[in-house]
C-alpha cells in the first residue's frame, strides 16, 4: 500500500524517535502528521501527549489506521471524511496540499500554536512548501523528510560566502536558488540528519534528508508575498545569467535595475546565486 501515491514508509525506529525529539512535543501542543501511511510516527505523536491531526490520501491506509488505533467516530464539525480515533488523534482523508489551507481556517489551529511534521512523497515536496508559506498561521515548527538534494537547495547560502568558508571550494553548495529564497523567505532552515534510502519500505532509489523549518515573523520585512514570489522567478530564471538579464527579461527597465543595484551596492553583472536573502528582498523592495 502506498508506492502508488510516492510514499516511501520509514521503517527504523530509531529515526523515528530522532524526528518525534527534534519536534520537541508537549502535552498541550498540537501537531499535524501529512502521509501517515502505516502510524509509524503516529503512534510516536500520540504517545507524547500532543493532541495529533494526521491527513492521509490513500483510503486504504486511512482505514488500516481506523483499525489499528481504534476509531471512536467518523465525523468532524469541519472537515469532511475526518475520523476521530481518540481524544488526542483525528485522521483526515485527502490531499494534504488541499486540506491543510482548509484546516488552518477550520479547526482549533486557528487558537493554537501548531507543529507540522511529514514524510511526504518527493513530488509534492516544493507545492507543500510553498502551501505552507503561504498560510496565514504557519506552524510554528516544521520537521520533513525529504530527498537530500532538495533539503541541501533549500538550505544553500550565497555562493561567495560558501566558497569563502571553503577555502575556494564551492562545492558544498550551488549557490542561492529560487527553492532557497522562497523558504528563506519565512523559515530558518537546516538538516538535521541525512537518512539511507535502505531505512524505508520500499526503498526510494536516493537517500533523504530531515529538515527542521523555524518559522520567522516576516513582519518586519513591510513586502507583499506574492510581489516577493514574482520578483524571485525573475530573479532565477535563469541561474546563469546575470542579475541585470534575469531582470531585463522579467520585464524591468534597465535604467531603474541598474539604480536599484547601485543602492543595494551589487554589481549588475553579478549572478543570482551570489546573492544574499537580505539582498533579494532589499532588491525586490526597491523594484
Amino acid at each position: 500500500m502506498g508506492l502508488r501515491l510516492g510514499q516511501h514508509f520509514l521503517k527504523s525506529g530509531e529515526i523515528l524517535k530522532r524526528i518525534i525529539s527534534a519536534l520537541d512535543l508537549k502535552g498541550r501542543d498540537f501537531v499535524v502528521e501529512i502521509g501517515p501511511g502505516h502510524g509509524e510516527l503516529t503512534r510516536y505523536l500520540v504517545e507524547s501527549g500532543a493532541t495529533v491531526i494526521a491527513i492521509e490520501k490513500d483510503k486504504r491506509l486511512v482505514e488500516y489506521l481506523s483499525k489499528k488505533f481504534e476509531a471512536r467516530s467518523a465525523e468532524s464539525e469541519t472537515i469532511s471524511k475526518s475520523r476521530t480515533l481518540n481524544s488526542k488523534l483525528n485522521v483526515i482523508e485527502g490531499d494534504a496540499l488541499e486540506v491543510l489551507p482548509n484546516l488552518t481556517h477550520n479547526s482549533q489551529l486557528t487558537t493554537h500554536d501548531w507543529k507540522l511534521v511529514g514524510n511526504i512523497p518527493y513530488y509534492i515536496t516544493g507545492h507543500l512548501l510553498r502551501i505552507i508559506g503561504d498560510l496565514e498561521q504557519k506552524p510554528s515548527l516544521t520537521i520533513l523528510l525529504i530527498q537530500k538534494e532538495v533539503a541541501k537547495r533549500i538550505c544553500a547560502r550565497p555562493l561567495e560566502m560558501t566558497r569563502s568558508k571553503n577555502s575556494g571550494s564551492s562545492r558544498a553548495s550551488r549557490g542561492m536558488n529560487l527553492l532557497a529564497a522562497s523558504v528563506q523567505f519565512w523559515a530558518e532552515p537546516g538538516i538535521l540528519f541525512y537518512v539511507k534510502k535502505g531505512n524505508f519500505n520500499p526503498p526510494p532509489k536516493i537517500d533523504s534528508a530531515v529538515i527542521k523549518l523555524e518559522t520567522k515573523d516576516i513582519a518586519g520585512y513591510k513586502v507583499d508575498t506574492n510581489k516577493y514570489y514574482s520578483f524571485t522567478k525573475k530573479l532565477f530564471k535563469q541561474p546563469r545569467k546575470t542579475i541585470l538579464n534575469n531582470l531585463l527579461a522579467g520585464g524591468y527597465e534597465k535604467e531603474k535595475i541598474i539604480e536599484v543595484l547601485g543602492e543595494v551596492g551589487i554589481n549588475p553583472t553579478n549572478r543570482p546565486q551570489n546573492l544574499s536573502l537580505d539582498d533579494i528582498i532589499h532588491i525586490s523592495l526597491l523594484l
